[in-house]
């Protein structure tokens, strides 16, 4: 019984991993982590909704739930740092560094500095592609919460190390906002994602 139980968790640990990959190598990170799955849920809500679009009900639920907000009218100025690994047989790579966001009044500023890189393998990669992601959300129409920003900042090297330092300003008035710092690792069997913080 305790077999089974500790498999079962296994299984519901890969499922929260935060690696995509596309191809048929088993991809491990060494420190899965639920953020992940919101990760990806912000993602998709982006997607879904134009700047100006009010999100439904249930979009704005999640935003306001996971997303950083404002508290008391007072700026957020957060610098979340991070350190993730992952890889395939063959090839470990890491993301390492910070993303930052600044939100006061109608004057927003948000960046990426972080670097990413192949660590150990046999396997050689072909390139990285680096993309910082900053999507806001604010009040809309009668009181709704509504997308108001969103921008990549992006950069691919053909080498095995790669870095992104970048910031971007914009003027919104922000209630709630998501930031990550995102790469893909080409490699001669296919690609494989990493997303921090």
């Amino acid at each position: 019984m305790k077999r089974i139980l500790f498999l079962s968790m296994c299984m519901v640990v890969s499922v929260f991993s935060g690696v995509s990959i596309a191809n048929a190598d088993t991809v491990v990170e060494e420190k899965p982590s639920i953020v992940n799955t919101v990760d990806a849920k912000m993602d998709e809500i982006d997607r879904k909704y134009k700047v100006g679009e009010m999100l439904s009900k249930e979009d704005a639920e999640f935003v306001k739930e996971h997303a950083n907000g404002r508290s008391g009218g007072i700026g957020i100025l957060k610098t979340n740092h991070f350190k993730r690994s992952g890889g395939i047989s063959g090839l470990r790579v890491s993301l390492r560094g910070s993303v930052t966001a600044n939100h006061y009044l109608a004057t927003n500023t948000w960046g990426v500095n972080y670097t990413a890189k192949k660590t150990s393998g046999a396997k050689k990669l072909k390139k990285i592609y680096m993309y910082g992601k900053h999507t806001a959300y604010g009040i809309i129409g009668s009181g709704g919460i509504g997308k108001v920003y969103s921008n990549t900042l992006d950069v691919t090297c053909k080498r095995s190390s790669c870095k992104n330092a970048q910031t971007d300003k914009y003027s919104a008035s922000v209630a709630y906002a998501h930031t990550t710092a995102n790469a893909k690792f080409y490699y001669s069997g296919g690609s494989f994602n990493l997303t921090a913080p």
